[in-house]
């Protein structure tokens, strides 16, 4: 039981994987930004997802965000997840970055200013902090309203466990 798998993206209270939860993983494609309590990103979005829950951990102070605009969520035909994620409280919404910071309690010109920075990774194709791969699927942000995703890691499964016999009966401790 000394191994378990971390899913990065559970809701930050509770550590419940909902519907929403798989949104953080999905966006990266379409290029959701995660970044910390500071406003600032911590880890290259597309990394896999051992590394990211424990660059989550390593950001300091739960939750971190999965940041995200509109038209990330069209390309990924996901408008009416958008709308319920809203209505539910589990999509938090800015019509600026300034207001999603406030809202978030995050540095509004630090945050403003990592996804100015981004968007201008994502337009020269070259992403000096974390040297993530861009792709044409991806899209700036730059066009509200913004939204935030909550988010922090917590136990998918165990990778192990106790060994048995044919009868489930426990060989040795």
């Amino acid at each position: 039981m000394a191994f378990i798998q971390l899913f990065p993206f559970a809701e930050p209270e509770s550590g419940v994987l909902d519907e929403y939860a798989t949104y953080g993983a999905k966006g990266a494609g379409a290029g959701f930004v995660y970044i910390n309590k500071q406003g600032k990103r911590f880890v290259n979005e597309m990394e896999r997802r051992d590394t990211i829950a424990y660059a989550r951990i390593k950001a300091g102070n739960k939750p971190t965000y999965s940041l995200f605009n509109e038209l990330m969520m069209k390309k990924m035909q996901a408008e009416k997840e958008l709308a319920d994620g809203v209505a539910k409280g589990r999509f938090i919404k800015g019509d600026t970055i300034i207001q999603l910071a406030e809202k978030l309690g995050i540095p509004g010109s630090t945050l403003q200013e990592t996804i100015t920075k981004y968007n201008l990774y994502l337009q020269d194709g070259k992403d000096a902090d974390f040297n993530k791969r861009f792709t044409k699927q991806m899209a700036p942000l730059i066009e509200g309203p913004f939204f935030a995703l909550p988010q922090w890691p917590a136990i998918h499964h165990t990778q192990g466990g106790i060994r048995i016999n044919t009868s489930a009966q426990v060989l040795d401790i």
